[in-house]
């Protein structure tokens, strides 16, 4: 069981440690490089979205906790068991990776905690509340973008927040804002069909953090993306979720990304899904996507998710 830090002495810690990082910007005499100054405000930036995530949580309650969660899929009065005794907790600002075999029950997990499924059995909670139905503090991403064809790329970001009333001048604000943060400046008019996959699966990531969630749910997302591109998207995202207090549950296939990117890898085993491992991931942020994968940390953290992963997808495949 994981064990969490009471949101306000949470908040108070990183009060402190931003307050101690600005006064490292400001306080420098020698010169130093821009990367440094850089990589100071990104912590700074992080800490206090996390002190806010913490702050507006349930007193301190894990914003995502599974107990004792099975579940089965029914058909013709047979019922397959695919999720068996799950329990965790997760913080707020977390990301959380899942991987596992093919069809052991990621998405349904996933699912769950969106308010898609409900549980056979346990029960799920999202900030100290049970989860009935999907809320609006949930985004949700697939490997497919679906945008819509008759869109522009910047009428696609805003469609979120057009549901939520947000007045017109606010939307194009936080759509521009997005579209340069994700490098897709002056692209805004185009259409998806206009776009290459990459463009398009990065219009699809500024129209799920248009309206801040707080909690994004990812299956697969770059999955149908190209080696090089998936690079390109995975570092403008990371670099884009450090500066929130977003909790991120990522299911992925790629062991790579899942070290590179998340916080906390948890390995599933083959159906029905148990959890076989649940390691922190020991990498600095901010993170470089690039350079994370080049270290002793990476190899030793990948090779003891694979370790236990191994033996499950032979068994899966069988």
């Amino acid at each position: 069981m994981l064990t969490t830090i009471p949101g306000p002495c949470y908040a108070q810690l990183n009060e402190r440690l931003v307050a101690s990082i600005e006064e490292s910007v400001t306080a420098v005499s020698s010169p130093i490089s821009p990367g440094t100054h850089d990589s100071l405000d990104v912590a700074a930036k992080r800490l206090r979205a996390l002190s806010a995530a913490h702050s507006s949580g349930s007193q301190g309650k894990p914003a995502i906790r599974l107990d004792g969660v099975t579940h089965y899929f029914v058909s013709q009065n047979q019922a397959a068991r695919v999720v068996d005794d799950i329990s965790f907790e997760m913080p707020a600002g977390q990301f959380l990776a899942i991987v596992g075999p093919s069809g052991c029950g990621k998405t349904t997990v996933l699912n769950m905690i969106a308010g898609l499924v409900s549980p056979s059995v346990g029960h799920v909670w999202r900030n100290g509340s049970p989860v009935a139905e999907t809320g609006r503090d949930i985004g949700y991403m697939l490997a497919r973008d679906s945008l819509l064809p008759w869109r522009t790329a910047q009428a696609n970001i805003e469609m979120g927040l057009e549901v939520r009333d947000v007045p017109r001048a606010s939307r194009r604000v936080t759509a521009e804002r997005l579209l340069n943060a994700l490098s897709l400046r002056g692209l805004g008019e185009l259409y998806p069909s206009q776009l290459s996959q990459g463009m398009r699966q990065r219009v699809a990531l500024a129209r799920t953090l248009a309206y801040e969630p707080a909690f994004l749910l990812m299956d697969e997302p770059f999955a149908a993306l190209d080696a090089q591109t998936r690079l390109m998207v995975q570092a403008e995202f990371i670099r884009v979720w450090e500066g929130t207090g977003t909790s991120v549950v990522f299911v992925t296939h790629d062991l790579e990304e899942a070290v590179v990117l998340a916080d906390r890898v948890m390995v599933f085993s083959a159906r029905p899904a148990r959890i076989l491992l649940d390691i922190m991931v020991p990498l600095t942020r901010p993170r470089s996507v690039e350079s994370a994968r080049y270290g002793e940390e990476f190899d030793r953290t990948h090779r003891e998710i694979w370790r236990h992963l191994r033996d499950e997808v032979v068994r899966a495949s069988a």
